[in-house]
């Protein structure tokens, strides 16, 4: 909806709910720290020996036999894995690989974007991890290894995929990525994707805190009580994390909100006494003041 005499208006606080809670909308968000981007999963059965030269990698690749023997070189250690196994690659690898005559084997190439669709700069694995450590367990009965098993029946029925195969694979994918990390030892993780998905966990205990709360006035006090934490390390996290204040960090969510209730018909007063203000009055000011104009004016015609 563009909202009259002021279309730039919500753009903007739609733009300050992104950087600060790193979700384009607060409602109904599937949330993720990460975003898998350019997924493709090829399944490759060699016709014969072959060499793929030694190149460096731009993005990821995770490499699994399907039966017989996958053997590389991973940054100048040779390695040789078998079904069952996993190896991981990642930007800044250098890669050859070895292929057998008739040892299928499937490949999973992606890119990991953040919630802005930047390019995730860092690994997910620690650099200083040797490439032996490298190869995962992919053994049965495990969840990223049934996820993995869907995936590779689906790639191999459905070589010309279909616009739902495609979206079917895409899920997974994610399902199976997330699956596989969290088997993952977290020393093992790089420190820069530690500190994504624990900055992801602080940013639900936000949002589930803000919903419980979504019809009270909040002051720094009661946010830091909400989420078990002194009014100091309170503001140090939001600023570190969240990029705002607790106060219009919660003010943003009560706005989209706000904006949602109005856009479905509420009045302005149901709104106020929905999201907690003393009275319309309260809120259309406080509205006004981060929107420039009346909530009377996105009233649904």
């Amino acid at each position: 909806m563009k909202l009259p005499g002021n279309g730039g208006a919500w753009s903007t606080i739609k733009d300050s709910l992104v950087k600060i809670l790193m979700v384009p909308h607060f409602s109904g968000v599937q949330r993720r720290p990460l975003n898998l981007c350019f997924n493709q999963w090829n399944m490759v059965v060699p016709p014969r020996n072959l060499v793929c030269k030694l190149h460096i990698h731009d993005n990821y690749e995770l490499i699994a036999p399907v039966s017989g023997c996958y053997e590389c070189s991973l940054n100048g250690s040779r390695i040789a894995l078998k079904a069952g196994k996993m190896i991981f690659i990642q930007a800044g690898d250098s890669h050859e690989d070895y292929y057998k005559k008739g040892s299928p084997f499937v490949g999973f190439h992606f890119q990991l974007n953040d919630l802005n669709m930047g390019v995730w700069p860092h690994g997910v694995l620690d650099m200083g991890l040797p490439p032996e450590a490298r190869v995962l367990d992919m053994r049965t009965q495990t969840w990223p290894r049934k996820i993995f098993d869907m995936i590779a029946i689906l790639i191999s029925k459905a070589p010309s995929k279909s616009r739902l195969s495609e979206l079917t694979i895409d899920s997974l994918s994610n399902a199976f990525f997330w699956s596989l990390v969290s088997a993952i030892p977290e020393n093992c993780l790089s420190p820069q994707f530690r500190n994504c998905l624990h900055d992801d966990e602080f940013r639900g205990k936000v949002l589930a805190a803000f919903e419980k709360a979504l019809k009270l006035r909040l002051g720094v006090r009661q946010i830091a009580s909400l989420l078990g934490m002194s009014e100091r390390a309170l503001d140090y996290k939001f600023a570190n994390v969240i990029g705002a204040s607790p106060y219009k960090a919660f003010t943003c969510y009560k706005l989209d909100k706000a904006i949602a209730l109005l856009e479905a018909g509420s009045t302005v007063k149901e709104a106020a006494d929905a999201l907690g203000f003393a009275d319309q009055f309260h809120f259309s000011k406080v509205f006004k003041r981060h929107m420039g104009l009346n909530p009377s004016s996105i009233l649904r015609k």
